[in-house]
């Protein structure tokens, strides 16, 4: 495998967002590994997990993409699934031992779409006890597969969206298709399980149920349309064409205001010193039309500093009264701080 554009210290020298299309059966620890053998760099981390037998959107952060992970986790995300009635597991998919089973003939498909209409909104959602949830620094799922009873405490999650797509009553004598199965679209916010969400709508019409399959296709402002498979990937990197392939770190921040900053002010940012606004012969940076709001953002916002070339250079707070731009987060090439 040939260099993929790695920068100082083997990181690809802007970094960036993968948008990997994760295969069912792979975890997000090793997705992560993968793209850290690919880039030869350990700069690497997910925005947000998405379970083994799941498959989708997984968002992989590159270099000086790490340091906007926080923005992405409270960034919203969209599922296709299939709620499948009759029998409920101990890891809330069809992964998991059975736990309960009930008959679920006859179930009308309006008494669903009710019930799914009913969890939109902030619910409380306790969590499955095969989770990547750390209790005491270890995530209870090995204490899941111990054996060992875990409880968890209710929190309050975001369902956006909880759509019926489509309903498929079972076809008694046909084992592949005996159960009843609801399609369904789901948008939903930081914290929230899928498979929890599926088990519940089973307790919501009295009928066990689990989750049959899941697919994400949004991660905030990534979508499916942008994943790439493994393999593809690895195409790239084998022509050392990997970080081509990586989205700029300003698409993990959509709307936001946007300065572009002078040479001048590209030195202040780098020092941490505050940039003063374009109002004359004295401002190291300028309000940008293209992509933000070309004005001034609302005082106290954050705002995407941008270096004379339009890569994101660092995250600033403005501070209307005082006409400064103030660095948080500094991403300049060649400055990790």
């Amino acid at each position: 495998m040939k260099a993929s554009g790695a920068g100082r210290g083997g990181s690809p020298a802007r970094g960036g967002f993968l948008v990997l299309l994760k295969p069912p059966g792979m975890t997000s620890h090793d997705a992560v590994q993968f793209v850290r053998r690919v880039f030869r760099t350990r700069d690497v981390g997910h925005a947000g997990t998405l379970d083994p037998a799941a498959a989708g959107v997984l968002v992989v952060a590159v270099g000086r993409a790490l340091k906007l992970l926080e923005f992405l986790g409270d960034a919203g995300k969209e599922y296709y699934g299939e709620v499948l009635f009759g029998r409920s597991t101990s890891t809330g998919d069809a992964e998991g031992d059975t736990t309960d089973e009930g008959d679920a003939s006859g179930l009308p498909a309006p008494e669903v779409r009710r019930a799914m209409e009913g969890m939109v909104g902030s619910i409380q959602q306790v969590p499955p006890s095969f989770s990547a949830i750390k209790v005491a620094g270890r995530p209870v799922y090995e204490k899941a597969r111990r054996g060992e009873a875990v409880v968890l405490p209710a929190r309050t999650v975001r369902i956006d969206r909880f759509e019926l797509l489509d309903w498929f009553e079972g076809t008694p004598g046909r084992p592949a298709a005996a159960t009843p199965r609801a399609r369904f679209r789901v948008s939903c916010g930081k914290g929230t399980y899928v498979r929890a969400l599926a088990t519940d709508l089973g307790r919501a019409v009295g009928v066990p149920a689990h989750l049959g399959f899941l697919l994400r296709v949004s991660v905030g402002p990534f979508k499916l349309e942008q994943a790439l498979a493994l393999e593809e990937v690895e195409a790239a990197a084998a022509v050392g064409e990997a970080e081509a392939l990586l989205q700029p770190l300003v698409a993990a921040i959509p709307g936001w205001a946007r300065a572009r900053l002078t040479s001048a002010g590209m030195e202040y940012v780098w020092h941490g010193r505050p940039v003063s606004m374009d109002r004359g012969e004295g401002g190291q940076a300028a309000w940008e039309a293209g992509g933000g709001t070309g004005r001034a953002a609302p005082d106290g916002a954050l705002v995407a500093l941008l270096d004379p070339g339009g890569d994101l250079a660092a995250v600033g707070r403005w501070d209307a009264d005082a006409g400064l731009l103030k660095p948080t987060k500094v991403m300049a090439l060649g400055r990790l701080s």
